[in-house]
């Protein structure tokens, strides 16, 4: 009797775990992989941190201020061959990882090598309005914030299974500033297209099927200001994908491409992940979104502005190539086009972009620094080479005639992040930064043989 009774109780035990497993996993949605910043559900002016945004393990993490391109707090998204998922930092390469595999609730959540346990497996459950938990495989603790608290060094841990908002987050989007991108509709091959290329700028915005073309891909410019994306169609920079024109933006009114500039609020796009997409909400008209008419994929479907709409607003944003980000922030100083030449028709293996002492120096485009040198009164003075892959080509990028460094040896940068500063540091008649790109046998080159366009990495201004 004993013993049949113990049998009873395991069997009911194994089937509450049971039970409880497949609600989970039948709760459980898939997530386009991808770059995130992970944020509160109510406040995406915060984001999950790694503290510190250091590269070393059991590092924990902390919620802090959401700060564009900031390493520390992009993590990409990979889904695994069982069906769970990895959350790995851009900045160190590190996963989300429970702290000692423990099932604790108040256990910390840190940083550490993807070592395929169960602590750096994660799923994500749909609580509706683009919110989501984030559960854990080692007994489906959820990502919590400590005491749902909302300031910078906030704690994050692992807690058990509740629908409280301090266990509730938002995947926002992190979109490379200057990349090239397909705004393709929920993954159907069709996407934003620019109608007969109109030569003066203004024209439709209709849905046709992906092929390749200049007047489907498009220039992503970040504005800080407003914390919001300025698209403008590749084969022109001067026109931008627009809301209104005439008139105020109405619902219904189709959306346009448009001659703007990136203050522009009517020209800002908002993103917002909603069922596995992306979504595209504009500044100036706030309850308005792009919304493709009846969710048709024909070519030639009118793309409109609408009030909000999960399925006719759904997009995938695929990153077609990075053609860089202007590496002078500022006003961007004046660039002196001199490659490969100097005025006086001398060999010059860079380009010159004029600024003053002290001005930011970005990374053009995400990478590994490889060199942080600083060579005196001589050549490059204070240089930095950062190595990154452009259109699917490894180069090594030139940031010479530093006054300061903003990143060491080996350091992971986003395209966007400060590096240094302006100087007139080496071989220098006044200040200016020395941009010079480089392949992986290539030296100092000649006119005969030179460096690479780096008109081909940065857009000529």
């Amino acid at each position: 009797m004993k013993n049949k009774l113990v049998k009873l109780l395991v069997a009911a035990v194994f089937a509450t775990v049971t039970l409880v497993v497949l609600s989970i996993s039948s709760l459980a949605v898939s997530l386009n992989e991808g770059y995130y910043y992970i944020c509160p559900s109510d406040d995406i002016s915060y984001a999950i941190d790694v503290c510190g945004g250091s590269g070393a393990e059991m590092t924990y993490t902390q919620l802090y201020k959401r700060s564009y391109n900031n390493p520390a707090q992009i993590f990409e998204i990979k889904k695994l061959s069982n069906g769970w998922y990895t959350i790995k930092s851009k900045g160190s390469g590190l996963c989300l990882n429970v702290e000692g595999g423990s099932n604790n609730n108040g256990t910390r959540l840190w940083m550490y090598r993807d070592d395929g346990t169960a602590a750096c497996h994660f799923k994500f459950e749909d609580c509706g309005n683009g919110n989501y938990r984030i559960i854990n495989r080692i007994g489906n603790k959820v990502i919590d914030l400590d005491n749902n608290r909302r300031f910078n060094g906030s704690r994050i841990h692992m807690w058990q299974s509740h629908y409280g908002a301090s266990a509730k987050w938002k995947f926002v989007p992190h979109i490379v500033d200057g990349g090239v991108y397909e705004l393709e509709f929920r993954n159907t091959g069709v996407g934003l297209n620019v109608q007969f290329r109109p030569q003066n700028g203004i024209g439709n915005i209709v849905q046709d099927r992906l092929n390749g073309e200049d007047n489907e891909r498009w220039v992503a410019r970040y504005n800080s200001r407003y914390d919001a994306f300025y698209f403008t169609p590749l084969y022109r920079s001067d026109a931008a994908l627009n809301a209104l024109y005439g008139s105020a933006a109405t619902k219904g009114r189709q959306v346009i491409i448009h001659p703007s500039n990136i203050n522009d609020t009517a020209s800002l796009w908002r993103m917002e992940y909603l069922n596995g997409y992306v979504r595209f909400r504009n500044v100036a008209a706030s309850s308005l979104y792009i919304d493709v008419d009846s969710g048709r994929t024909a070519a030639g479907t009118r793309i409109n502005l609408w009030t909000s709409s999960a399925y006719n607003q759904s997009f995938t944003l695929k990153l077609v190539y990075d053609i860089g980000v202007w590496p002078v922030g500022g006003n961007g100083g004046t660039d002196k086009n001199n490659w490969p030449r100097y005025s006086n028709g001398s060999y010059h293996s860079g380009t010159d972009i004029s600024a003053p002492v002290g001005t930011p120096v970005l990374a053009s485009h995400s990478g590994v620094v490889e060199r942080v040198k600083d060579l005196g009164g001589s050549s490059y003075g204070k240089y930095i080479i950062i190595k990154s892959t452009v259109k699917g080509k490894t180069v090594y990028i030139y940031y010479a005639h530093l006054n300061s460094f903003a990143v060491s040896v080996n350091q992971t940068v986003c395209a966007g992040q400060q590096i240094g500063t302006v100087g007139s540091t080496g071989n220098s008649t006044g200040p200016h930064l020395h941009y010079e790109v480089r392949n992986s046998n290539m030296d100092y080159g000649s006119l005969s043989k030179p460096t690479l366009n780096p008109y081909d990495y940065i857009t000529r201004r």
